[in-house]
């Protein structure tokens, strides 16, 4: 699973840029399966008709509050569930696992992730409690030079043309992040506030859009996780020279905070769920 979670359905752009639909990424190509509990943060948005299908991944940053992208969000809400602390999708989702959306926030300046502004909070119809587990991840900040690897985990499909096999297990890769500079000579409409990841056979794909690019940060002499993108786009998945593209999450942290009630410009530290 070469990029973090989930969406189905695919859309060309230009003829050149491939889009699931929602315009993301599916699964996650080049990958292992992911540890129980290790990325509990990790949320998979599915429709309700299709509950043991991916649609979109997302991250909890808030008790209530999901991130996902934009494109994630372009139907009415009652169609669709959250799954939080779920590992395998095919398995009974207790009732304490799914959450129902209330509400969804979509960047009022957004249009299709090519232009960017590919990001969306939903809240979730009651707080989320999740014991025995570590902090929530801090969000990417402007001043972060993070180390490879980063990490994206989902349940989208493995190659571009094959799903996740039944239990559909969470998946996850590690993957390189690449210099915007390089990244614009594959996709020339580029923006500051997207970042790329990935290389040949290691990505994001169709059913991964909306879930997390996590990096490792130094905060002194520890390490932390950082939500550094969230899955937007990407020609095919995997493909040599055209990796992931993701909403660049420190371009945006005014963005959550204004909408999350006493979410302090996203700065998690020491806080758990």
């Amino acid at each position: 699973m070469a990029g973090l979670l989930l969406l189905s359905a695919i859309l060309l752009l230009d003829a050149t840029i491939v889009f699931s639909h929602p315009q993301s990424r599916s699964s996650i190509v080049g990958v292992e399966d992911a540890e129980d509990s290790v990325w509990w943060w990790i949320a998979a948005l599915v429709m309700n008709d299709y509950p043991t299908r991916i649609y979109c991944g997302g991250t909890l940053v808030a008790d209530t509050w999901v991130l996902t992208a934009a494109h994630c969000i372009n139907t009415k809400r009652s169609r669709y569930s959250v799954l939080l602390g779920v590992h395998r999708l095919t398995e009974d989702v207790t009732a304490e696992k799914k959450f129902k959306i209330v509400k969804s926030v979509i960047h009022p300046k957004y249009n299709n992730a090519i232009k960017g502004y590919d990001i969306a909070l939903v809240r979730l119809d009651r707080p989320v409690r999740v014991l025995g587990v570590g902090r929530y991840p801090y969000l990417g900040d402007s001043k972060d030079n993070y180390d490879d690897p980063c990490y994206v985990a989902g349940w989208g499909q493995i190659t571009e043309n094959d799903p996740l096999p039944v239990p559909r297990t969470l998946q996850e890769v590690a993957v390189p992040i690449v210099p915007n500079d390089a990244c614009k000579k594959s996709y020339p409409h580029l923006k500051p506030e997207m970042i790329c990841a990935g290389k040949s056979g290691k990505d994001s794909c169709q059913g991964d859009t909306g879930g997390p690019l996590m990096c490792i940060s130094k905060d002194g002499s520890d390490e932390i996780w950082k939500l550094a993108g969230i899955v937007s786009y990407g020609r095919g998945c995997g493909r040599a020279a055209f990796p992931g593209v993701y909403t660049r999450v420190s371009s945006y942290r005014d963005f959550i905070s204004n909408n999350i009630k006493g979410f302090r410009k996203g700065i998690r530290k020491s806080r758990k769920a």
